[in-house]
């Protein structure tokens, strides 16, 4: 059964050779299409860990999430870092309304209709935002390997927000500039958001609250904010693992106030995994992994602790999707477990 994983993961590798970065979300598709075709039911007992013998599960745990805070004084920013976030002007601020008491930074313009005598200047306001595949202790698995070499994509998700009045009445004013460096500090991609991009369509307007995605389509721009990790490779590499690192750098124009809370950088899995209104495909995968336990073995929820499958430890950057993982298997399986004790109790098969 190995084999068949081994054939059908050398099978994408190709295929993603020859895809372009338009064909981002057919790369993905191709990709969990393999990993659904897996029928690798395979007994689980104590002496197993959950993932060698399941792939589907081991796949959305090795997701990798970013996440930066730009306040000056956070303590939160990624274990990954090889930067320290550099800041250039503006402020910590305690966001009540519409931050809801989050602590964030704030850019002061000279058209700003808030009260103040400050006005930050514009620029290069925030830096050091890192992100990149990293080779990790746990080294030698077979499918963190393969992702180790599969091309990855990167969404970038600034939570931004801006005065709404202004956005309005200014939708083609520049918001700021998300640029992305490699690991030597050149510059490999730029994206402006504008306030226009702050809008869920031409007619609904904007309402003042923070975003991380933003819209693009139809306002003729091309500033999509995703890359290719490939982008970000430097030099040559004496094993076949791909190792890269990116940085964020905001520019903030200085044209209408500006308020960030965080930085966050998303691979595909990590973007559909943490947020199911992209897609219910990765829950699917988890309540049959759920179900599957719970029928063939009657796992206790303590069983589903996913991290102490990973003796070697996970990398920083893929915390968030283990703990979610973790956490979904959990609440899955005490309602399996409920359903499998109503239907057993009635004679019936689960």
């Amino acid at each position: 059964m190995k084999n068949r994983i081994y054939i059908s993961l050398a099978l994408i590798a190709s295929a993603i050779a020859i895809l372009s970065f338009e064909s981002e979300k057919k790369l993905e598709d191709r990709q969990v299409m393999d990993l659904l075709s897996v029928e690798n039911i395979i007994p689980f007992d104590s002496s197993s860990r959950l993932h060698e013998g399941r792939p589907k599960i081991e796949w959305i745990c090795y997701g990798q999430r970013f996440e930066h805070e730009c306040e000056e004084t956070s303590t939160l920013h990624s274990a990954q870092s090889f930067l320290k976030l550099q800041h250039a002007g503006g402020i910590d601020s305690i966001d009540v309304r519409l931050g809801k008491g989050s602590k964030v930074r704030y850019f002061r313009s000279a058209s700003s209709n808030y009260s103040g005598d400050r006005i930050d200047s514009s620029g290069i306001v925030l830096s050091g935002f890192t992100f990149g595949n990293i080779t990790s202790a746990s080294e030698g698995n077979e499918i963190e390997n393969y992702l180790q070499e599969a091309e990855r994509i990167y969404k970038i998700k600034p939570r931004i927000r801006i005065d709404s009045a202004f956005a309005v009445n200014n939708p083609s004013a520049r918001v700021c500039e998300v640029i992305v460096c490699d690991s030597r500090g050149r510059i490999v991609k730029k994206s402006v958001i504008k306030a226009a991009n702050f809008f869920e369509d031409f007619n609904s307007g904007y309402d003042g609250n923070y975003k991380d995605n933003f819209n693009f389509l139809g306002m003729g721009d091309t500033s999509m904010l995703s890359i290719l990790g490939k982008a970000l490779e430097t030099g040559t590499h004496n094993t076949q693992i791909v190792n890269y690192t990116g940085e964020i750098r905001i520019r903030w124009y200085g044209e209408c106030d500006l308020w960030i809370d965080r930085v966050r950088i998303d691979d595909l899995i990590a973007d559909e995994l943490l947020d199911p209104s992209v897609s219910q495909q990765y829950e699917w995968w988890i309540a049959s992994e759920a179900k599957f336990l719970v029928a063939g073995n009657k796992q206790g929820a303590n069983r589903f602790d996913i991290q102490s499958y990973f003796p070697k430890g996970v990398k920083q950057c893929n915390v968030a999707c283990v703990n979610y993982v973790s956490n979904r298997l959990t609440a899955y399986e005490a309602e399996c477990s409920k359903l499998y004790s109503r239907t057993a109790a009635a004679g019936r098969n689960f």
